[in-house]
């Protein structure tokens, strides 16, 4: 691809996820790193589409409690 190419939305996702699931699956990752993988996604597409939704809305809009998965999160050694 070159620097002036424009790519759809879902090209961009379907990229994004094909590079998490090789990378989750060539280093034996476990549910804590695509969890991780996961909201990283979410967040690339919603500053994609220009927007700068908070990080606590986009984990609501995913249909989980942001307080619950920031203490989930902090738990992690």
């Amino acid at each position: 691809m070159t620097s002036d190419q424009i790519i759809t939305r879902a090209a961009a996702a379907g990229a994004f996820a094909d590079a998490s699931a090789a990378v989750l699956e060539a280093l034996g990752l476990g549910e804590r790193d695509a969890d991780l993988l996961d909201l990283v996604e979410t967040t690339f597409l919603d500053r994609l589409g220009g927007a700068r939704t908070p990080l606590d809305d986009l984990i609501s809009q995913a249909g989980r409690d942001p307080a619950h998965v920031r203490r989930w999160w902090s738990g992690w050694a």
